[in-house]
């Protein structure tokens, strides 16, 4: 299971990325995290990928707040 704190680092690193912030190394941290997922690099914050980082993102806090019971399939994924 991923810890909490794993978590808000990528969601932070995601929001970072989208506006063109990060360092180097944080572009490389999130794009091994990204690449784990989807194989392929992340690119540019253009509106494709920013909707693929906050689909994967939906993914990896989903179960951040339901203690065990099932994600509603109908939520927005998490905001960037």
């Amino acid at each position: 299971m991923i810890n909490e704190d794993y978590k808000t680092h990528i969601l932070s690193l995601a929001q970072k990325w989208r506006m063109n912030l990060l360092t180097e190394a944080e572009l490389q941290e999130l794009q091994a995290w990204y690449r784990s997922l989807e194989d392929k690099d992340l690119g540019l914050p253009v509106e494709m990928s920013v909707d693929k980082v906050e689909q994967r993102l939906h993914e990896l806090l989903k179960n951040k707040n339901t203690m065990g019971k099932a994600a509603d399939p109908d939520c927005p994924p998490c905001p960037l």
